[in-house]
């Protein structure tokens, strides 16, 4: 869960009306809003849309990256690297649902579109270039979070694996919150100090967006691993689905999470 700083939401709220009315026949004049001394100039707002509109093309496979508009060479060669939808997993076209300042990223833009089925989050970031705005920078959809498949809900639990899958569960009634922003990491258990210092060191970083959403634990599926379990969680929020991979070890007698990435 990886989500334009020093701009006003006035802005891109002018550029979120425009997607939603399929460029409206209205303007917006700049001194409809009070805070019109400090709205960024159309062109970069132009730039924003234009570029977003084209991506989504591009990862729903009716456009080339070559043909992004105001992009870096380094970003049309992110797009290829980020990939598109895969055919069979695609549900009508995308939309663009918006764009909004990105948290904490100076010129960047939140990319928010839907299908039939999903929404996607992109990112771009845009900086000055003669004559105008250039978008430098792209993260694209993190697909594989987007299209996992819950396959361990039905996992049988093996033998021995009751201790490690109640860490596991005492573990996440934790960290699931903290990881959507709605709780602290000081109510996650079961963690060894080194996590619980490498979870305060990197705080979750919540797109504006997604600030809604709360994440459930729909299954879990236990595998030895070494001395220790291996924790396959499967985590459905309303955006997408995706797994967790937590390694619990024995520390000092008892059952302990010593490491948690993302799939």
């Amino acid at each position: 869960m990886t989500g334009v700083r020093n701009t006003t939401p006035a802005v891109i709220a002018i550029a979120v009306l425009l997607a939603a009315c399929g460029g409206s026949h209205h303007k917006p004049k700049t001194t409809d809003h009070p805070k019109n001394a400090k709205l960024r100039p159309p062109t970069e707002i132009g730039v924003a849309q234009a570029f977003a509109s084209a991506y989504l093309r591009y990862i729903d496979g009716t456009a080339k990256a070559s043909t992004l508009p105001d992009a870096t060479a380094a970003v049309k060669t992110a797009a290829v690297s980020g990939g598109v939808i895969p055919a069979n997993e695609r549900v009508g076209a995308l939309s663009l649902l918006g764009l909004m300042p990105a948290t904490g990223v100076s010129g960047g833009v939140l990319i928010t579109a839907r299908d039939r089925a999903r929404t996607l989050y992109a990112q771009e970031t845009l900086a000055r270039a003669r004559p105008g705005w250039q978008v430098v920078n792209l993260l694209p959809p993190d697909f594989v979070q987007v299209f996992v498949k819950q396959n361990t809900a039905t996992i049988p639990e093996p033998a021995g694996s009751h201790g490690p899958e109640s860490a596991a569960r005492a573990f996440l009634a934790g960290y699931v919150p903290w990881y959507y922003g709605h709780g602290s990491a000081t109510a996650i258990q079961r963690a060894t100090p080194a996590l619980r210092a490498d979870l305060r060191a990197h705080p979750p970083n919540i797109p504006p967006p997604m600030a809604h959403l709360h994440g459930q634990v729909k299954g879990i599926g236990m595998t030895r691993n070494g001395s220790g379990w291996q924790a396959l969680v499967n985590v459905h929020d309303a955006a997408s689905t995706y797994q967790l991979t937590l390694g619990v070890q024995t520390v000092s007698g008892r059952w302990e999470v010593t490491a948690v990435s993302s799939q």
